[in-house]
Order: C-alpha cells, then sequence, then structure tokens
C-alpha cells in the first residue's frame, strides 16, 4: 500500500473502467468535489454506486466529460442523469444488489474510511452494507482515510495488505439536514403501528419519516432487538429509554445520523455488517416473530404498493423497500 494524493486519484482514471464509488451515508464529498472541480479526468469512465435517496443527493451522471453511472433506486437528484440517459438505473431489492455487486468486476473501487486499527485495518465504521462485497472483486482499491470517521470495532473493514493506494483526508462526513416537525398523521400512523409491534420483537425499519416516526413511538417497549439496514437517530433514543434488549448483539448495514449520533455509536451495542447478513433471505427467515416497517407513498383497494412514482415522477425505487426483503 503506498499513500498518496487526491490528484493520483484522478491520474488513475482511464476512458472503459468500471469504477466502484460509495453510496449511503459512507459516501466521500471530497472524491465528488475533486470530479466535479477536474472535468475531464473521469471521461468515459463508468461509475457504480448504490446511492441512498434520502442520503445521497450528488449525480455522477451530469459531471463533466462523457461520464456514466449505474445505480439502483432513483432520486429526485438523479432526474438530470437519468433524462439524458448517461445514469442507468437498475431496480431491484437490496439483497440482489448486494449479489449482482459480489460477481461483477471492477478496475477501481474507491471507498472513505476510519483511520486504520492497531491491526492495521481500515473501518468501514459506519457504512458497511455494500463494500465488503465489493473490494474483494475489484483490481485496484483506493480509500480516502478521514480522521473524522470513528473506527467502530464492531464494524467491517478491509486489512491494509488488501489496499492499493491510501488518500488521507480530513473532510466533514454526511449529515442529515435540520428535520421538519412531524405531522399529526404521521405521529397517528406511528402510534397505530407500534402497538403492533410486541415487546421483545426483532425488528427492522426503512428510512424515511413515517418509518422514522414508528421507531420513536417504541421507545416504551422493552426488550426490542434490531436486525436492520439502516438505523437512524431515533434508535439512540431507543437505547437511552431502555428499550433495547441489552443482551442481543444489535445488527446494522449502515447508520445515518448527526454528528452526536455517531459519537454514540461505539458504545452502542450494535455491529455493523454487510448486505449479505443485513439482508439474507435465509437469515431473515430464521429469526422468531421477525417485525419488517416499512413504506409506501400509496396503496390501492386491492393492497398493491407503489414504492416508486409521485405524480408521473420516479422518486424512488424498490431498494430497501421491497416486500421479498
Amino acid at each position: 500500500m503506498r499513500t498518496g494524493s487526491p490528484g493520483d486519484v484522478l491520474r488513475g482514471l482511464r476512458p472503459g473502467q468500471r469504477v466502484y464509488v460509495q453510496g449511503g451515508p459512507g459516501e466521500c464529498v471530497a472524491f465528488y468535489n475533486l470530479l466535479r472541480d477536474n472535468p475531464g479526468y473521469a471521461h468515459g469512465v463508468e461509475f457504480w454506486s448504490c446511492l441512498v435517496p434520502g442520503i445521497n443527493a450528488f449525480d455522477y451522471g451530469s459531471l463533466p466529460g462523457d461520464v456514466r453511472l449505474v445505480t439502483f433506486m432513483a432520486s429526485p437528484a438523479l432526474e438530470p442523469s437519468l433524462a439524458t440517459g448517461r445514469t442507468t438505473l437498475r431496480t431491484m431489492p437490496y439483497s440482489e444488489i448486494g449479489e449482482l455487486l459480489s460477481r461483477t468486476e471492477f478496475d477501481t473501487a474507491i471507498f472513505q474510511t476510519s483511520l486504520p486499527d492497531a491491526k492495521g485495518s481500515y473501518s468501514f465504521a459506519h457504512s458497511c452494507d455494500m463494500p465488503p462485497v465489493v473490494w474483494p472483486n475489484a483490481q485496484t482499491k483506493i480509500l480516502f482515510v478521514n480522521e473524522q470517521m470513528h473506527a467502530l470495532a464492531n464494524a467491517e473493514s478491509i486489512p491494509a495488505d488488501a489496499v492499493d493506494l491510501a488518500v488521507p483526508i480530513g473532510e466533514p462526513l454526511l449529515s442529515p439536514s435540520a428535520s421538519m416537525p412531524r405531522s399529526a398523521a404521521v405521529e397517528a400512523i406511528a402510534r397505530l403501528v407500534a402497538d403492533l409491534v410486541p415487546d421483545g420483537a426483532t425488528f427492522q425499519a426503512g428510512i424515511g419519516d413515517t418509518p422514522a416516526a414508528i421507531v420513536s413511538a417504541l421507545r416504551l417497549h422493552r426488550g426490542l432487538s434490531i436486525h436492520s439496514g439502516i438505523i437512524t437517530q431515533e434508535y439512540h433514543q431507543l437505547a437511552e429509554s431502555g428499550a433495547l434488549d441489552a443482551d442481543f448483539e444489535h445488527v446494522a448495514g449502515v447508520a445515518w445520523g448527526d454528528a452526536a449520533f455517531r459519537n454514540w455509536l461505539p458504545q452502542s451495542g450494535f455491529v455493523f455488517r454487510s448486505v449479505f447478513e443485513t439482508h439474507g433471505h435465509q437469515g431473515l427467515a430464521e429469526i422468531p416473530g421477525f417485525v419488517s416497517i416499512g413504506s409506501a407513498l400509496e396503496i390501492d383497494l386491492a393492497g398493491n404498493l407503489n414504492l416508486e412514482w409521485r405524480s408521473g415522477r420516479r422518486v424512488s425505487s424498490v431498494g430497501r423497500n421491497a416486500i421479498r426483503d
């Protein structure tokens, strides 16, 4: 492994390359800004990423030059490049995204990690869903090693001898914007759903205002266990209220929250694992009485769910909300 500069990353890009860039809370703002501010270096590159609506707002397919993007979940942020055809959307359940990425060869994979631990491994910290399934199939592995990212002892990591280039940075991490007060309707839905979740249940909840409100409404429950693709700041409330089972090893793929929330994660009792563990069908089927809390845009009288379209605009995709997950 060698230590380099952001310029070394740019100079390594070539037309025709397939390059994976990390999405979710681990997306590297410094790398996106590098591409934006140095047009031409990514000419002819096909980027792949598991970008998450509500978290990732950068449109790689609209970068200057003949840049292409392959991703899996639509969002309003990607509308410009979807309209021009420079972004290809491959809609599939979250578990199948991991399966596809695990068998796809990448010329380069670019991740954001913490500083190395005592064993020399670099933690993916609070963003472990896809990196562990991608890096083994990447010819060149590049890390933006961010001193502002906390290493988590119970998170997936990559060993130093697997890394080709490490670029030290000290940039702010992605964080949610200030949230608006929840509507009375959302709060009412949250109370009704919380009543359906028994004490002692193992559950997961998706991303969005309503799932977050439901998690908050569970704070008076007891003995809850978490096995979820994502956790948000509301899970900190569950821990503080005594709702979580202190003896259970709570599992998550990513964590989305502000700096105070990330500071709590090392002592939270959560372990962070890849999509194969958080969304693996066999593992989920073996959890007794597993409760899955998702959200939809519309539901008709026959029980059909609309997860993707609003007023003729595609604003999301199957992704995390797939019933089969």
